[in-house]
């Protein structure tokens, strides 16, 4: 199992005990064609996206396939995407800044909410699996993702 999906699963298990009205779900298909998001699951009445960023190149693709299949499913009012960069990012990275320059003006021109995040978790190079301190780093990440949709949606349980 590659390091993401191992990361997200356990991310995952998480969300479902911290925030089990969601219904989380990991590697969901959207769209048409095999893209896929980390997690997935709707609070409010509205979806949840969920992509973690750990060592990546390009993390702008996830905002803009998740952008395409938003618009073709005609929820885009709806949609939140919640955007979690490793320390691997800082905040003057290009490829992070690029990545929330694309989220911005999704959230501006259709309406779905972007909600960048940052963990400090900085993933070696190369790692197979994943150890205890990605484990904790997974279990601290969906706390504050629980914050931050707390902020988005404030009558979510």
């Amino acid at each position: 199992m590659p390091l993401t999906d191992e990361f997200a699963s356990i991310l995952c298990k998480q969300l479902n005990k911290t925030v089990p009205a969601g219904g989380w779900v990991c590697s969901y298909g959207i769209g048409s064609g095999r893209s896929s998001v980390d997690l997935r699951g709707k609070l409010a009445g509205r979806p949840v996206y969920i992509e973690v960023e750990l060592r990546r190149d390009e993390p702008l693709t996830n905002v803009v396939k998740l952008w395409r299949a938003i618009q073709q499913d005609s929820h885009t009012n709806e949609a939140i995407l919640v955007h979690a960069f490793s320390g691997h990012y800082p905040p003057a990275n290009s490829h992070r800044l690029n990545a929330e320059f694309i989220g911005k003006q999704m959230q501006d021109s259709c309406g779905a909410q972007y909600v960048p995040l940052a963990f400090r978790f900085r993933p070696r190079k190369g790692a197979r699996i994943v150890g205890d301190y990605r484990r904790r780093a997974a279990i601290s990440l969906a706390s504050d993702i629980w914050a931050a949709l707390q902020a988005v949606l404030p009558q979510a349980d």
